[in-house]
């Protein structure tokens, strides 16, 4: 459609159609697409797409682009029948209560949770997953969540928060809380790895990838623990649990969108998802809580019991 011609100049006009195709692409394809007014849950959905008016060839190859994805996404529509009866099976107890009608909220979270497993038993370990698809992006929970990260702006330093879901989600609307977070550093801290010169043999190469990958494995070393990239929204990153911080939970946007506010220092940019939150939550408490070994000279202390 033309924005303009068929909407008498009125960008605002506009707005009902998204409200009604918002689970479907959109392209608008106007001269005045770049002025088009999108609201918080359009900027991030990636298939409302504003093309300037002039070669269609741009349009064809963004259907192009997305139709592999949304097939995908229609066949995922489909579980939904599947989930449906696991739900309604799980409400059997409670309508067999003595004391009746359990209430809204109640039911709500029985049929959520139960279609939250259902997925979940869809998901499948597969060794060629990418290994950024261990994050949630862009993070959809109401509140902060243990293991997310956190970007600071001002200084592009990144944040790993440590408090307890639980605890964040108790928090009043209009109270506020310091959180634990563990900040982020260059990713070579953890692998100790000497890059491969050039020319390397294949021999080198590979010894140097199982070393890296048997760090990795470990997924924890000397207080730290390594997260991949998430491509295009941030970089390889070392958990640095030795190096810890509060943050007030007022300075935090839950959505990149806010950054521009004022009062808002910092944003959630991603949620590390199971197991690899629960990963970081035990490497944090095997940090915080045994006794501890203090950094020392291990290997001559090493050569010493070996006498």
């Amino acid at each position: 459609m033309d924005w303009k011609d068929d909407l008498d100049n009125n960008l605002q006009a506009g707005e009902p159609i998204f409200e009604k195709a918002n689970d479907k692409p959109i392209i608008v394809f106007s001269a005045l697409a770049a002025a088009l007014p999108l609201n918080e849950e359009q900027c991030i959905n990636p298939f409302i797409e504003k093309i300037p008016k002039g070669d269609e060839n741009d349009v064809i190859q963004k259907i192009d682009e997305w139709e592999k994805y949304l097939t995908l996404v229609s066949d995922v529509k489909k579980q939904i029948e599947g989930a449906t009866t696991i739900m309604m099976a799980s409400l059997k107890p409670a309508i067999k209560m003595d004391n009746g009608y359990p209430g809204d909220a109640v039911v709500k979270f029985m049929l959520n949770k139960q279609a939250s497993e259902f997925f979940n038993s869809k998901l499948t370990e597969e060794a060629a997953n990418p290994t950024w698809t261990q994050y949630l992006y862009p993070p959809s929970a109401k509140t902060l969540l243990v293991a997310d990260i956190l970007k600071n702006n001002a200084e592009e330093k990144y944040f790993v928060v440590l408090t307890p879901s639980c605890d964040m989600a108790r928090v009043k609307k209009n109270g506020d809380t310091n959180i634990l977070v563990a900040e982020c550093e260059n990713k070579k801290s953890f692998h100790n790895y000497v890059k491969l010169k050039e020319g390397a043999t294949t021999e080198e190469s590979d010894k140097c990838i199982n070393n890296v990958s048997m760090m990795l494995s470990y997924g924890y070393n000397k207080g730290k623990v390594s997260l991949p990239e998430l491509p295009k929204v941030f970089p390889y990153l070392t958990v640095n649990l030795k190096k810890l911080s509060f943050i007030k939970l007022s300075e935090i946007s839950l959505s990149p969108l806010l950054m521009g506010k004022e009062k808002f220092n910092y944003c959630r940019v991603a949620s590390v998802n199971s197991p690899y939150r629960e990963q970081i939550v035990w490497a944090h408490m095997v940090n915080s809580c045994r006794p501890g070994v203090p950094d020392r000279d291990y290997k001559s202390w090493a050569e010493n019991i070996l006498k």
